[in-house]
């Protein structure tokens, strides 16, 4: 089983997560696991702005308040070897965390609308398999147009942005 097919509690109806980084500021953990969240993803940061500032915090805080996490990384990549270093920057700096979600690329940045179908596929798969390899669950990150419209054939899960009251992707 996926990890949110495991979260997932019949009982309860779907798993609620919740996605955080630096811009959030200060998140009281104990309080979002009190409103049912059960996982978050948490950003480790982009190979711009290196490690994001509310990494550890968040990572240490929702475990200790009982809420599973993953790490994505906000992937500023053009090719298919920057894809590879990313998922090694993301492996460097994981180690020590608890990570029981999918660790996930972030695919949306403008820096890379230019680049091919093949290519973003390529760079996409390259990173999954590296974290795959590590042990980790990998995930893709994108909205349903990048899906759609931009990126070829993914290897791996995806989570889908699609701000509508349900998801439209297949």
């Amino acid at each position: 089983l996926s990890p949110l097919a495991q979260s997932k509690s019949v009982a309860a109806g779907p798993p609620k997560g919740i996605d955080v980084s630096v811009y959030q500021g200060n998140i009281n953990w104990q309080a979002v696991a009190a409103d049912g969240v059960s996982f978050a993803f948490v950003r480790l940061g982009t190979t711009k702005k290196g490690i994001d500032g509310q990494f550890a915090n968040n990572m240490n805080n929702a475990v200790a308040a009982g809420i599973r996490t993953g790490v994505y990384i906000y992937s500023y990549a053009t090719s298919v070897e920057a894809a590879a270093a990313e998922a090694n920057i993301v492996l460097q700096n994981i180690q020590g965390y608890t990570v029981s979600f999918p660790v996930v690329i972030d695919l949306e940045d403008s820096t890379l609308s230019g680049l091919s179908p093949d290519t973003l596929a390529a760079m996409a798969n390259t990173f999954c398999g590296i974290i795959k390899s590590a042990g980790y669950y990998p995930m893709v990150y994108a909205n349903k147009n990048w899906f759609t419209n931009k990126i070829g054939p993914i290897g791996y899960d995806k989570w889908v942005a699609q701000y509508a009251p349900a998801c439209t992707y297949p």
